[in-house]
């Protein structure tokens, strides 16, 4: 199991680490910002609270897609009309960047840097 503090191998070479996150409108989570400053984060907290949400908002950095459902409305909070992730990343080949993925009821847009991301691909 990966520490929570997301070192991901892509491919077998490239190093990516997730410096932070900030999550709005996503499930259960009204709002969150975490800091990725330590070796090991761990997430402590009883059923229902939001746990596996955060692993999930944070995992579609990797392939801008949540693990557990393809329905984009059930990712979306009860009376929002979008959910957004913004992560700040460092990665070897790219140095630091920022992402952000804004999850809506039919489709996502995806930006790096600023700029839109036309592909999966390009994320």
């Amino acid at each position: 199991m990966l520490p929570l503090w997301a070192e991901i191998r892509i491919w077998v070479t490239e190093t990516m680490k997730i410096r932070s996150v900030g999550i709005q409108n996503y499930r259960n989570i009204a709002f969150a910002r975490l800091e990725f400053d330590a070796n090991r984060v761990f997430f402590v907290g009883k059923n229902g609270q939001g746990k596996t949400n955060m692993l999930e908002a944070l995992a579609c950095i990797t392939s801008l897609r949540a693990f557990r459902t393809r329905e984009n409305k059930t990712l979306i909070g009860p009376t929002e009309a979008y959910s957004e992730m913004a992560y700040e990343v460092s990665h070897e080949d790219y140095d630091e960047l920022a992402a952000r993925i804004r999850i809506k009821q039919r489709g996502k847009e995806a930006w790096i840097d600023g700029e839109p991301a036309k592909r999966v691909s390009d994320f």
